[in-house]
């Protein structure tokens, strides 16, 4: 959690927590929900109806995914423009913090699928689980393609950890780093090559670490008259209209439906609103227990889906398998945390040890 109190960067460290559990609670939804809303609205009782009304809240799963993106962005520039780690550091910082927990999470994952497939051959026989598959996911490059196993979310933090290796190289000049992020988007949408994806996202992560770097940089455009207030209020609308188009679509065709072009014009609108947000200084809040959940939010994400697959697996679509996935996920959410806790430490002695030694003279 940012040491700032100020509630707008309170707010937004309080949205990771709710985006990794949007993506958590999507995803259990999607392989233990045995009925629909539209099933239960066709014959079921009103409690029927009403759950499955609430669990269609869960649809968003993607959209939480780009949120998660675009605030991993604003938090990295917002922590870099704090800290001035040289380009060295910053590669370590997050190797250690991000990179390690995701090998952790990569060797998890196994451990779950081999038990999965030992009850059941047939169903984990469909997933990539070769050694060329969990090396080439090991270094980044596989999860491109195909990712390792079950666990699909590790796909996204490769992603975001290319976006990281980008940010070193455009950080002195963002303006490139967009350009870039363009053309690739376009060479993408014409080739639709996997390794291209990473160029689509880094437009996304760019936005978040842009606005941050605008904000926190003093550079944040005030004002002034009546026609920039009407014209911002205008934009106001546009954007929450088509974000509220966007979520209204997802909840009645109940699927995590993506698109490319919509997930960058979803990534615009985030940083217009949060720019807004930081700048009109309107007080929004969650409740305070997101803000603990955002410190295990990393966590979270990493470890949830091997766990809801393997009682896919053993129970089919049942919602009795819902409280012990809850259980074990909030157990291992908290267990690996402290792989994170590891992680940081490894850092903080890598820089201890890089410290030169002095010496005084008498």
């Amino acid at each position: 959690m940012p040491k700032s109190k100020e509630p707008t960067l309170v707010f937004l460290d309080a949205m990771r927590g709710f985006a990794a559990l949007m993506v958590f609670l999507g995803h259990a939804r999607f392989f233990l929900m045995p009925f629909s809303l539209i099933d239960a609205l066709s014959g079921g009782t009103i409690i029927t109806i009403v759950f499955a009304a609430i669990m269609q809240l869960f649809v968003f799963g993607h959209q939480a995914v780009i949120l998660f993106v675009f605030l991993s962005g604003f938090w990295v520039a917002f922590s870099q423009m704090h800290r001035q780690l040289n380009k060295k550091d910053f590669v370590k910082r997050r190797i250690t913090k991000v990179y390690l927990p995701y090998a952790f999470a990569l060797v998890f994952s196994l451990i779950i699928d081999l038990i999965g497939a030992y009850f059941f051959p047939e169903l984990y026989a469909k997933l990539m689980m070769g050694i060329y598959a969990f090396f080439s996911t090991l270094f980044l490059y596989g999860a491109l393609y195909t990712g390792f196993g079950s666990n699909i979310p590790l796909i996204t933090v490769a992603l975001i950890i290319f976006c990281y290796l980008l940010f070193v190289i455009f950080e002195k000049h963002l303006k490139l780093g967009v350009l870039v992020g363009i053309i690739g988007t376009i060479a993408y949408l014409v080739s639709f090559e996997p390794i291209l994806t990473v160029l689509v996202y880094w437009n996304i992560w760019l936005m978040g670490a842009i606005i941050s770097k605008i904000y926190f940089g003093k550079k944040a455009f005030v004002l002034k008259n009546l026609k920039h207030q009407l014209v911002a209020r205008f934009f106001d609308i546009i954007t929450g209209l088509f974000v509220l188009w966007v979520l209204y679509k997802n909840y009645v065709f109940a699927m995590w439906y993506a698109d490319i072009i919509e997930d960058l014009i979803l990534g615009l609108c985030m940083s217009y609103l949060t720019y807004r947000l930081l700048t009109t200084r309107n007080i929004i809040t969650l409740p305070k227990s997101f803000n603990k959940l955002s410190d295990y939010s990393y966590s979270l994400y990493l470890i949830h889906y091997p766990i809801i697959v393997i009682f896919y697996a053993f129970f089919g679509k049942d919602l009795v398998a819902f409280i012990p996935v809850l259980i074990l996920v909030a157990i291992f959410t908290y267990l690996f945390n402290y792989a994170i806790v590891f992680s940081n430490k490894v850092f903080f002695m890598l820089q201890k040890n890089n410290i030169p030694e002095t010496s005084s003279k008498k």
